[in-house]
């Protein structure tokens, strides 16, 4: 996986489900464990079984929601139109900065939302 952060944009559009589950995985949800060759096949293996399919399933993308509103982030997600979501994430400290992104999924849009809001650059 190519570096991500400072001035290197991730593409969305160009990753795969896995790859952006484990984006998510390293850069939101914190796993410790994804600094590793080994910790990559134990993700692999629980997401194959189902476990943090947060690109693909909206159940699951609302886990990222739930964990960042835990670590006293705000949360405004709308419905814009049918295949048109927004979703942003504003930090108790800067409540002023949003990290908004929109998207044709709800998932996708709290996916990227939560990237930017953790400092990693993302495009459509």
């Amino acid at each position: 996986m190519a570096k991500v952060g400072g001035t290197v944009d991730i593409n969305w559009s160009q990753l795969s489900h896995f790859e952006k589950d484990l984006l998510i995985g390293r850069y939101v949800m914190n796993f410790e464990e994804l600094v590793s060759d080994e910790g990559i096949i134990w993700f692999k293996h629980h997401y194959s079984i189902g476990f943090w399919n947060f690109s693909k399933s909206e159940n699951r993308a609302l886990e990222i929601v739930k964990k960042l509103l835990n670590d006293r982030v705000s949360a405004e997600i709308n419905f814009i139109s049918t295949n048109n979501y927004s979703c942003s994430f504003m930090s108790a400290e800067h409540p002023a900065v949003k990290s908004t992104t929109c998207a044709e999924t709800l998932q996708d849009a709290i996916c990227m939302s939560a990237l930017k809001h953790s400092g990693i650059s993302v495009i459509k």
